[in-house]
């Protein structure tokens, strides 16, 4: 039914806040952009549906933008914010419930808005239940499981998604902004493919100078589709210009190819979307004219997470500690390349600051006086959730590296070599060369410039604050140069060692030193014609890392 904003039972006390309902406000000129995509080069829409609408900006700038007030429809959860859309848009179709809580009957133009942002663990199985209720009486034909397997693994606004296809007339067409985790995730590529099976992605866009919501960290995008599936490619976009101007030039007629930095992806291949939006001309350039010269680091290493101990108090231990636990129990530990006297290449245990105490669980304590002191003044210990369930909850066992990997970035790339065993924090992974592939010249690999490039142009940067990170699989499949067709080796490790050991500034400040040229130059030697990108690749890590950041940390879009 119609929400009625007077009424008295809606009482703002009562109501959860908007960051508990996932709501973020959106600025106009957002809001003008994702309608002139949406309702670009079709017949003027008559009806259109905001399914999660606010405080009514989609429906006040669609009003605006030429649709009838009498065909304007919005949904909310929240009394108050519908409220407020009752009063900028007064005339429109308001309706104050839950967006699955409804059978989808009416067929609408468009579908517009900011579905709320809502993790899948912060729902409640009554909710969850509710959602895929709703899901499988949309779309009968497709399977239970799969429908649970994606309420259960996405954020809220993956069935919104779904759900939204389901209410769209013939040729109708939807558009959101959207978490650009969902299209970094796993549980992202699943919903692309579903909804593949019963729409069309259009456009994706992205305005990779602005920051389009000041009070959240997570990164957005545009997503814009049609009711039915077919081929056609994805055009993907990043703006050159402003979001105001670039909704303008749409509204006006202007292709999406003149205010953006364009590309085409596969309609099936949803895992290449985030690189097609994000990654530089000049990665798909080198990647290309590379081709077989790039390997996936899978196939010539192991990699593992470092340690979680689940307690870094009682077992990461710093050499002003006095533990009086026995040195033979403590290792060096290598906990991030950030930490002060780390900022090298070369992990150096003598200005190494804290161990790592490793127990199998086999000790025998009696006999070792200091060590089952220090453990027994952990008092309660045991019942820590994170170590209830060892047997016993003191017994720590990790794997030994020499080469590892960082799993997330800022401005720095920097990739620790030991030269001897050492074991490292999960903040990074333990990277073992398979047989027959040399430890340090895969770190020199690791430490170049292309592979910089990698990391960066390929990771994930949806959750904001201008860091990257890359999970476990992801960095199986990382490209670098194979270290087994390098042909001056002697070269390479030369300049490796010469770089390893000096301190590495940022990206910004001095990437391009010397020693770095010559450690690329010589990973490069045996292909001059890829040789010839090196400044290219340079400038273009450092164009995008610093726009990366800058994008974390600045707002440029006025609601």
């Amino acid at each position: 039914m119609p929400f009625c904003p007077k009424n008295p039972a809606h009482r703002m006390s009562e109501e959860p806040s908007r960051h508990q309902l996932g709501q973020w406000f959106t600025p106009d000129p957002v809001v003008d952009l994702v309608l002139a995509l949406v309702m670009h080069g079709r017949p003027r829409a008559e009806t259109l549906l905001d399914p999660s609408c606010g405080d009514g900006a989609f429906l006040r700038r669609a009003k605006a933008a030429g649709i009838a007030v009498d065909g304007l429809h919005g949904v909310d959860v929240d009394p108050r914010a519908l409220a407020s859309a009752g009063e900028q848009v007064p005339a429109a179709s308001l309706h104050h419930r839950d967006f699955f809580d409804q059978a989808s009957t009416t067929d609408f133009d468009l579908v517009v808005g900011n579905p709320p942002y809502v993790r899948q663990e912060r729902l409640g199985q009554k909710q969850k239940a509710l959602i895929q209720k709703a899901l499988s009486s949309d779309w009968p034909s497709i399977p239970l499981p799969e429908i649970k397997k994606l309420v259960g693994r996405g954020d809220l606004a993956a069935p919104f998604l779904l759900r939204t296809i389901r209410l769209l007339a013939e040729n109708g067409r939807a558009a959101f902004v959207l978490s650009s985790a969902l299209l970094d995730s796993a549980y992202g590529a699943q919903l692309w493919r579903l909804l593949g099976k019963l729409a069309t992605v259009e456009y994706i866009v992205d305005a990779p100078s602005e920051q389009w919501f000041s009070d959240a960290s997570v990164h957005t995008c545009i997503v814009v589709l049609r009711a039915g599936a077919s081929d056609d490619p994805v055009q993907i976009g990043r703006l050159k210009c402003s979001t105001e101007k670039a909704a303008k030039a749409i509204a006006a007629g202007k292709e999406l190819r003149d205010i953006c930095t364009q590309r085409l992806a596969a309609q099936n291949a949803p895992e290449t979307w985030p690189a097609s939006l994000r990654a530089p001309d000049t990665w798909h350039q080198f990647s290309s004219r590379a081709g077989g010269t790039l390997i996936q680091l899978g196939d010539i290493a192991t990699i593992r997470r470092g340690i979680t101990s689940g307690a870094n108090d009682i077992f990461y231990i710093s050499k002003e500690q006095t533990s009086g636990v026995p040195k033979r129990f403590l290792f060096p530990l290598l906990r991030s390349p950030s930490k002060e006297g780390l900022r090298q290449i070369e992990f150096d245990t003598e200005i190494n600051s804290q161990s790592v105490l490793l127990l199998h669980g086999g000790e025998n304590l009696e006999s070792e006086p200091g060590l089952s002191a220090y453990l027994n003044s952990f008092t309660g210990a045991e019942t820590r959730k994170s170590l209830a369930a060892r047997t016993p909850w003191w017994s720590l066992k990790a794997k030994s590296a020499q080469v590892f990997l960082c799993k997330s970035y800022a401005d720095r790339f920097i990739q620790p070599y030991a030269t001897g065993p050492v074991f490292a924090d999960q903040r990074l992974y333990c990277v073992h060369a398979k047989a027959g592939v040399d430890a340090e010249l895969l770190s020199a690999v690791l430490n170049s410039t292309m592979t910089a490039l990698a990391l960066e142009s390929l990771g994930r940067a949806s959750m904001g604050q201008g860091v990257l990170e890359w999970s476990t699989a992801d960095i199986r499949t990382l490209p670098v140069v194979d270290p087994g067709n390098i042909g001056d080796v002697n070269r390479v490790l030369s300049a490796f060692r010469s770089l390893r050991r000096r301190a590495q500034k940022t990206v910004g400040e001095n990437w391009d030193s010397e020693y770095r040229r010559e450690l690329d130059s010589a990973v490069l030697a045996s292909w001059p014609d890829i040789l010839t990108m090196r400044e290219a690749i340079v400038e273009s890590l450092i164009e995008t890392c610093l726009a990366r950041n800058l994008r974390g940390k600045s707002v440029h879009v006025v609601g």
